[in-house]
């Protein structure tokens, strides 16, 4: 579709590069690389005309005509959604202050962020804290320009058994599957 684009990021490449749909960055694979690897492909992203940025991970379908007609109605700038998940920020506000109080940070499963954000965190990318994973690397990063998370609809689906579909407590339609343009994966069990 003229209105979107795929791309897979991939490390431990000898250069940082685009070929293709794919965004080799020079990181090793690990946890402690996550940061690098995304602020190496948001760096080479912002060569390309875009207003948001989705970023899913692996256990994610995304159905990007929702998608789109999702993003028609959110704002162009200062915008960062996600399905919510509380964060306590180690008892210490960003600051440097003692702080119990929990923010909202989305969820590593998918996060949007509009162009500006991209281009905020790659003009100060060392303040990003790679001792976090990418997710509440980029709430604490946004937090400190004043940026909230809006909550974003995501479907969880557990497991799928003769045929059914189930989410987190019941049985899930394929109406309901197809009225969601964000789709994980999960397996657990019921409370």
């Amino acid at each position: 579709s003229p209105y979107n684009k795929t791309w897979f990021y991939d490390g431990k490449k000898d250069s940082n590069r685009i070929e293709g749909n794919n965004i080799f960055t020079t990181y090793p694979e690990g946890f402690e690389n996550i940061g690098y690897k995304t602020i190496a492909a948001f760096e080479m992203l912002l060569d390309y005309d875009f207003d948001y940025l989705f970023r899913p991970n692996s256990s994610s379908f995304v159905n990007v005509p929702k998608l789109i007609e999702f993003l028609g109605a959110a704002p162009s700038e200062k915008y960062y959604s996600g399905s919510a998940i509380p964060y306590h920020g180690g008892g210490i506000d960003l600051i440097g202050r003692t702080n119990n109080d929990p923010h909202l940070c989305c969820s590593g499963c998918g996060y949007i962020l509009s162009r500006d954000l991209v281009e905020l965190i790659v003009k100060n990318k060392e303040e990003w804290e790679h001792r976090l994973i990418d997710d509440l690397a980029i709430c604490n990063f946004l937090k400190k320009y004043n940026v909230d998370m809006i909550e974003s609809p995501r479907l969880k689906v557990f497991r799928a058994i003769d045929g059914k579909i189930f989410g987190e407590r019941s049985e899930v339609s394929h109406e309901e599957i197809l009225k969601h343009f964000h789709i994980t994966t999960r397996a657990a069990e019921y409370d």
